[in-house]
């Protein structure tokens, strides 16, 4: 039989009861502790985590395959020498990679600015934008 929760608006708790669906629609429940009636109470089913094997899994992009558990994913990070990362860390990545690009189009700005200036002379242009001749 089918456990269904009423709660009891008046002293805020909350009860279960056993029974078919027409006996419990037939009359409803009274709150043993107020005598009111209790109201319906529509609960939801729990997700557990996957630990305990009741996942249907997921695709994890950066391994490339399905996993069906942490415990899963755990050991195959580990058998290829792999760490997670913080998103701490991502971010620090993520914005060295955009400073850098952002460097390389001023560059390759000034190179065709360059280029134009003197009337598309390769040498001169590297040398004006890379300073090559400071490096020397």
């Amino acid at each position: 039989m089918p456990v269904y929760t009423y709660y009891c608006n008046t002293c805020k708790i909350s009860d279960d009861h056993f029974g078919s669906f027409e006996d419990l629609m037939a009359s409803r429940p009274k709150c043993d502790r107020c005598g009111s009636d209790m109201a319906r109470h529509i609960g939801v089913f729990a997700k557990t985590a996957g630990k305990w094997g009741d996942s249907l899994g997921y695709f994890d992009r950066g391994l490339g395959q399905y996993i069906s558990s942490p415990d899963e994913r755990e050991r195959i990070m580990e058998e290829r020498g792999l760490v997670e990362v913080s998103k701490a860390q991502l971010d620090e990545v993520q914005h060295r990679e955009y400073t850098e690009h952002i460097q390389h189009q001023q560059q390759v700005s000034l190179f065709q600015d360059t280029m134009k200036a003197t009337n598309n002379n390769i040498t001169q242009s590297i040398d004006k934008t890379f300073n090559l001749t400071e490096n020397l």
